[in-house]
């Protein structure tokens, strides 16, 4: 398999008594931080940013993380002082802070993962303690103006913001020193989506981290928890080649939920896939001396893929989901056969799996051929070459594991597929969304459209979350455009002044896939699962993802609006009556065709992702006796929208091209400060138009701008936002 080489990214230096924005993309720490906010926590009585993290949108986060700064203390530093006005909001990325009232007692030790000045956002009364680094400290500080102003602004994340106070100021009242829940105690209204917030930990932690510790990170292994998988993660392990392991928790989770599995077994206990048969089998017993021809023959049997077979980065994906998976401790695998897949990871031996099978309850069929090398048979691509799973695992010095107990149901029943895969689509879709604010805001320009739909104050009156983020983004890339002075044009066509509204809207569709899927990535669908205090494997429906289908689904919905929008833009560039400029973008028409005939190819694309984005889990049909009665059709689902990516590429690289043609025709204007270095960008792949070309070749050089990532590293350096998935590269 190919891989991409890491790109250093330079993360600036927390400087003493300065201040700087964090907006290079930063690398996600695995291990280093591990513990440090529990211990911390355990010391302190103010409380942990993680409560707030859970509670916010993936948007949330990465605004204040964008906006926030870096404070470098030094010792004796006083942070926060009695009685006067406090200037921000402030989490501890390294060293200490102590808390000490008006008259001299110590309060409480804070350490990396705490935060202080919540307070002044809900009381106006100037704080009754000063806070004091205890030694040299760094803390991510979001200044007080910026965050108010966005909480005004802002209906949707002022409250998830209050509502995250409204937590973290419970756990901290309740005396909370440890996150674990009582044994058998209901889960809490308060708990949050801890696995996200322990990760969005992480990726602050490493956004303040300095350059030697984030390249340091960015080369080590992504650690396998089962609770906090992201999707930068997977893209990391799958598409950038980063290796994989097992965090101490983990292994032992999966030692002890297979000892449970084993003890029960040998009680006598019906266990489905073990001493039962399956599907509409389940009634028939399965002999103790039959078990491990069972586990051999349950692979065997439902390794009935046909078609293409999956990309090498998407297997990846899938390998890495289904680790995770077991990493929770439900499934009952032994754990040589977790440890020989997670091997074969490392090494490259990447199994051979069709992309047709699975109707979405558990990915049985695919998953068993991702299973077959386990056991020396199915096939296995090695360095871009085929071989029997048998020599696969030889070449790289593994030896095939016997399987027992559930092991095969462990390693085929979950939906692994339609997440890793999903996962990837997420990520490729996070930067499309991006790439789709640069081409719509280039395109502004190139139409020379009115900006009075851009005033903030007509976005608060609509604060939709997506949409408020949106305008702001955009109002980003075009600041200091002729725009701003310009006379709007008579008629503005909808796909023009509605563009915020709509990418906002696919932003907020975005973000709610992107938790769906993270949710998915670190829960156990496995049935059944072996469960701990008490002893127990039950049967569940956790197999049925209708979550993920109905969030895939609405995705591919959201880029097909984004990209009807991209297609009228172009449409609308190339009709002089409403555009003012030359037919078919050609200072030559007659003789030139110009670019009229990308009409044809952009309507053909839009016609393509139309067709895709007709929901899949709308298709399905009862099988197993019409016992399973019900699909969701999950990794169609995924596969469309993987398609509907692939068309949108190629759609914006034809706006990218028409726009900077436009702009070039009007006499280049003066370009906002994000879409100047967009429009360089592009003619530096494509020059300007004179007289016809063959734009084929023109084309493909914009696809490969789109794909490589460059036009989002080149817009965050430009405009202090960040475009796109947060990686390292």
């Amino acid at each position: 398999m190919a891989r991409r080489g890491v790109i250093k990214g330079v993360l600036p230096t927390c400087e003493a008594a300065s201040e700087k924005r964090w907006d290079s993309p930063g690398p996600n720490l695995t291990s280093q931080w591990a513990g440090t906010f529990s211990s911390a926590n355990a010391s302190s009585s103010v409380g942990s940013v993680v409560d707030i993290l859970g509670e916010l949108a993936e948007d949330d986060v990465e605004w204040l993380l964008t906006v926030g700064r870096c404070r470098e203390l030094q010792p004796g530093q006083v942070l926060i002082e009695h009685g006067l006005e406090v200037d921000g909001l402030f989490v501890v990325a390294r060293g200490g802070l102590t808390v000490i009232d008006g008259v001299g007692r110590t309060l409480a030790s804070l350490g990396p993962g705490d935060v202080v000045g919540e307070m002044s956002f809900l009381d106006a009364r100037p704080p009754a303690a000063t806070v004091t680094a205890l030694a040299a400290c760094s803390v991510l500080a979001v200044p007080r103006a910026t965050l108010l102003a966005k909480l005004t602004l802002d209906a949707g994340f002022s409250a998830r913001f209050h509502r995250a106070l409204a937590v973290f100021l419970t756990h901290r009242l309740r005396g909370r020193v440890d996150d674990a829940p009582r044994a058998g105690a209901p889960p809490s209204a308060l708990d949050g989506n801890a696995h996200l917030a322990h990760a969005r930990l992480e990726r602050l932690l490493s956004r303040l981290a300095a350059p030697s510790e984030g390249r340091l990170a960015a080369q080590s292994e992504v650690l396998i928890t089962g609770n906090d998988l992201t999707i930068e993660a997977v893209v990391r392990v799958a598409t950038l080649g980063a290796r994989a392991g097992f965090a101490d928790v983990a292994l032992a989770r999966i030692a002890r939920s297979r000892d449970v599995l084993d003890r029960l077994a040998a009680r006598g206990q019906p266990i489905y896939g073990l001493n039962q048969g399956l599907g509409a089998l389940r009634h028939l017993p399965v002999s103790a001396d039959d078990n491990r021809g069972f586990q051999t023959n349950i692979l065997r049997s439902h390794a009935v893929g046909v078609g293409e077979p999956y990309r090498a980065d998407v297997v990846r994906a899938v390998m890495l989901a289904r680790l995770n998976g077991m990493a929770r401790g439900g499934s009952g695998v032994q754990s040589a056969a977790a440890e020989l897949l997670l091997a074969m990871l490392n090494l490259g031996v990447h199994p051979v799996v069709p992309s047709r099978g699975s109707v979405g309850m558990s990915d049985l069929a695919p998953l068993a051929h991702l299973a077959l090398p386990l056991i020396g048979e199915g096939e296995a691509e090695l360095d871009g070459v085929v071989l029997p799973g048998s020599a696969a695992l030889a070449a790289v010095g593994l030896t095939p594991v016997e399987l027992s107990g559930k092991d095969a149901l462990a390693l085929c029943s979950a939906n692994s597929v339609a997440l890793g895969h999903g996962a990837l689509v997420l990520a490729g879709a996070l930067d499309l969304l991006a790439t789709a604010e640069l081409a719509a805001a280039l395109s502004l320009e190139a139409y020379g459209s009115g900006l009075a739909s851009f005033d903030p104050r007509v976005h608060e009156i609509r604060p939709h979350s997506g949409q408020v983020a949106t305008v702001e983004r955009l109002r980003a890339l075009l600041a200091g455009s002729w725009l701003w002075e310009a006379k709007p044009p008579a008629r503005e066509p909808i796909s023009f002044r509605s563009a915020a509204q709509v990418l906002g809207a696919c932003r907020d569709v975005l973000g709610l896939t992107r938790r769906t899927v993270e949710t998915e990535l670190n829960s156990t669908g496995d049935n059944p699962v072996v469960l701990a205090d008490p002893d127990a494997v039950v049967p569940t429906a956790n197999f049925h993802s209708a979550a993920l289908s109905l969030a895939m689904d609405t995705l591919s919905l959201a880029l097909a609006q984004a990209t009807a929008m991209a297609t009228n833009r172009v449409l609308r560039l190339m009709t002089p009556e409403l555009s003012g400029l030359p037919h078919q973008l050609t200072p030559a028409p007659g003789p030139n065709c110009g670019l009229g005939v990308l009409q044809k190819t952009a309507t053909a694309l839009q016609a393509e992702i139309r067709l895709q984005a007709n929901p899949a889990s709308l298709d399905y049909l009862p099988v197993a006796d019409a016992v399973e009665d019900h699909a969701t059709m999950a990794t169609l689902g995924v596969a469309r929208a993987d398609a509907v990516l692939g068309f949108a590429r190629s759609l914006l690289a034809i706006e990218l091209l028409c726009a900077a043609q436009a702009i070039d025709l009007r006499g280049q204007p003066r370009l906002g400060a994000g879409t100047h270095v967009v429009y360089h960008a592009v003619r530096a792949r494509v020059p300007f138009i004179a007289a016809d070309v063959v734009l084929a070749p023109k084309l493909e050089a914009l696809h490969e701008l789109v794909v490589s990532r460059e036009l989002l590293h080149a817009a965050s350096a430009a405009t202090g936002l960040r475009w796109g998935l947060d990686l390292c590269d």
